[in-house]
Formats: C-alpha cells, sequence, structure tokens
C-alpha cells in the first residue's frame, strides 16, 4: 500500500485505543466490536470510538452515538472489520488514520480457508485479533503478521428478584447460563 508506515518500533505510546468498526449496526462484527468496548470500559483503558458503516443496517443501537468521535487520538487502533472491507475502510479513512499508529485488524473469519485474494490486507495491520481457535487456524498459517485469539467479551448481569419470578425461579435456586 502506497505511503503505509508499518513501522512501530520504539515508540513511546499514548495509552488508550481508537476503536473502531459498526459500533452502531446489528450484526455479528458490531456486536463484537461493543463487547470489545464493554471490555475496555471495565479495565478503565481510555477510547475513542469511530464509526464506520459499511451499508445500511436496518436498526441501530444507539446508545454509543454520543460517544462518537472522528479523530483517533491515541496510539493503537482496534478496526473491527473483516477484511473484504479493509480497502473500502482505508479509502474512506485515509492513510493518516494508520500512520504512526499500531494497528490491529479484528477479523471473524469463519471459513476454514481465507482467499489468497485478500492476503494483501495482512500489510495494513501489526496483528490480527480473532474471536476463536477456528479463526485463528484459518488466519495463522497465511498471516505474515502475528494472529492472536482474543474471545469477544461477553458482560453478565445479576439477575433481579423479579426476573427470576417472571420466568419461574426460584430465589434460593443455583442458575448457570449457557449458550451457544
Amino acid at each position: 500500500m502506497p505511503g503505509m508506515d508499518t513501522s512501530f518500533s520504539g515508540k513511546k505510546l499514548r495509552f488508550g485505543l481508537n476503536i473502531s468498526g459498526s459500533i452502531v449496526s446489528e450484526g455479528g462484527v458490531a456486536e463484537g466490536v461493543r463487547t470489545n468496548i464493554l471490555a475496555v470500559k471495565a479495565a478503565g483503558i481510555p477510547y475513542a470510538l469511530n464509526r464506520f458503516d459499511i451499508g445500511r443496517s436496518p436498526n441501530t443501537v444507539d446508545s454509543y452515538a454520543p460517544e462518537l468521535v472522528q479523530e483517533n487520538p491515541y496510539d493503537i487502533n482496534l478496526i473491527h472489520l473483516n477484511p473484504n472491507k479493509v480497502l473500502i475502510f482505508y479509502d474512506s479513512m485515509g492513510p493518516n488514520y494508520f500512520r504512526g499508529k499500531y494497528n490491529i485488524g479484528f477479523w471473524a473469519w469463519e471459513l476454514s480457508t481465507f482467499p489468497h485474494k485478500w492476503h494483501d490486507r495482512f500489510n495494513y495491520f501489526h496483528e490480527i485479533w480473532t474471536p476463536s481457535a477456528f479463526c485463528l487456524e484459518a488466519l495463522a498459517p497465511v498471516s505474515p503478521v502475528t494472529v492472536k485469539k482474543v474471545m469477544h467479551a461477553v458482560e453478565v448481569k445479576t439477575p433481579r428478584k423479579s426476573e427470576r419470578k417472571h420466568f419461574g425461579i426460584p430465589e434460593e435456586r443455583f442458575v448457570f447460563f449457557f449458550m451457544f
């Protein structure tokens, strides 16, 4: 990619994350970015939210709308887009969004092989995060950059007594949740 500066060694980081992606739309990748926002908030890490939507979503999640900004002031970009959208993102945001930053792509690739035509997408990132061992096994063998499994965060809320009653669950009963 012309003019792309991927060097980053020796630079002191400005602590925080610029998190970009389809923050307010529905869908799996959008929900993934929102769970990472929850984890960053819970850890007390400073962040900036950069919205980037491709296409229209019939439903939106407006809870993050007041936090959306145009700037990416921190030295680490966490970009939640699958590889087929990387060039559109780069063309839209411009090279300065990437330049001088440590760029992490968060990809949820769900097929066992990764298309050769997208191998150049790795060049935009210093590392790739992916939410499962399956994704890791598909991406790592063809990636020139480090690929790490970073599972999506899960927000667990303690149910209120009225919720147990609604579902007919006795107060003294131990409850666990399983989700696939």
